[in-house]
């Protein structure tokens, strides 16, 4: 793949569209299929795509891929585990309560295996992508 992450450079990347800009819509899209209610309220997500993509730069040297399909499972990985951990931060707050981090996870749409049941794109999944690199 000509665009790997590795090959970004250490700072701003100077190209006006690199790779994991151009997965924004889909990371957005997902970030909204998998914001449960009680995080919908409390987080937008755009700002967790934003951090999920800033996580991705910086961890850019640990991509292994080369195939646009693994950037996109490797940027999935990151921003199912932004999400937990942000579940996990917000429980509290989101329920009012105490809760254990595990409880607070099982109830979004990340429990029961949510996050994986999106294995193959939508029509509107396929359109997001197609403005990832290819």
């Amino acid at each position: 793949m000509a665009d790997h992450p590795a090959d970004w450079g250490p700072g701003p990347t100077p190209t006006p569209n690199p790779p994991l800009e151009r997965c924004r819509d889909y990371l957005l899209l997902l970030a909204r299929l998998q914001l449960g209610p009680g995080l919908r309220g409390v987080l937008d997500p755009s700002d967790v795509v934003q951090q999920t993509l800033l996580k991705a730069h910086a961890k850019r040297d640990q991509f292994r891929g080369a195939s646009e399909g693994e950037l996109l499972a490797w940027l999935r990985t990151i921003l199912a585990h932004h999400l937990a951990d942000l579940a996990r931060k917000h429980a509290r707050q989101i329920h009012g309560r105490e809760r254990s981090p595990e409880a607070a996870l099982e109830e979004s749409s990340l429990g029961s295996g949510g996050w994986f049941r999106i294995r193959r794109p939508s029509a509107i999944g396929r359109f997001a992508m197609s403005r990832c690199p290819g």
